[in-house]
């Protein structure tokens, strides 16, 4: 099974002043429970550098970007 996802590898600077590196995932489309699961993830492309926001709102504002982007550099790759 495969999926698309968007990954941030960071230390969510938003939230935490020296928080460790943790990766994050989105996977596009998906609902379902997957925690102590396997995953292999290929990366394509970096979108942007790891950056602190105001606010949540702004952060949230700025992930939907990053997925609107993310969808148009994946659906290059699978056309």
């Amino acid at each position: 099974m495969k999926n698309i996802l968007l990954l941030s590898l960071g230390r969510r600077p938003t939230f935490h002043k020296d928080g460790e590196v943790i990766p994050e995932f989105y996977i596009f489309d998906f609902d379902k429970d997957i925690y102590d699961e396997v995953m292999q993830v290929n990366m394509v492309e970096k979108i942007r550098d790891e950056e602190k926001f105001s606010s949540v709102d702004e952060l949230i504002i700025q992930m939907k970007k990053d997925e609107e982007f993310g969808r148009k550099i994946l659906s290059k790759q699978i056309n």
